[in-house]
């Protein structure tokens, strides 16, 4: 603490290493606390989106179940990424949906989706995909973060035997 004391000016250059620390740490946590803000939009999102596949699609593939065809596999990934592009307000493309602000920059991007079904006197949708965040640090430093996520969904037929 002598040194903050110091007349002979050397204690600014040490207030001034201190401060800039403690900026870009700040700086850190809230980037750190945007992209897990846009991590909650991406998955309540999905989950609609995936929500809304179960609620349109279920009675008819739960009863061609029942009949011995199997329709589940019927439902594809575009018809989920058609709803999520709704859901989110995002662009996408052959299974890569991309958000962007006004700038052109990308907030985040979905990838790799997949969807997966399980039958067994309940029908569940699974959608795996890999979200990915850039981390921008100024305008010099950008990183990806890239974190998967997976969403579930099921129906219940309250008719079963």
């Amino acid at each position: 603490m002598t040194i903050l004391k110091n007349e002979k000016g050397s204690g600014y250059v040490s207030t001034a290493v201190c401060l800039f620390f403690a900026t870009a740490i700040f700086a850190l946590v809230l980037t750190f606390s945007e992209a897990l803000g846009a991590l909650r939009v991406i998955y309540e999102s999905s989950k609609r989106a995936l929500d809304s596949c179960v609620i349109e699609n279920a009675t008819i593939i739960y009863d061609s179940i029942k009949q011995g065809h199997n329709r589940a596999m019927s439902i594809e990934g575009t018809l989920f990424e058609e709803r999520f592009i709704i859901e989110t307000g995002a662009a996408g493309e052959s299974g890569n949906i991309v958000k962007m602000d006004k700038n052109g920059s990308v907030i985040w991007s979905v990838e790799d989706t997949e969807i997966s079904f399980e039958t067994e006197n309940v029908l569940r949708l699974r959608a795996d995909y890999t979200v990915k965040v850039p981390l921008r640090i100024g305008e010099l430093l950008s990183f990806d973060i890239e974190i998967p996520i997976t969403v579930k969904s099921r129906y219940v037929n309250v008719l079963m035997e």
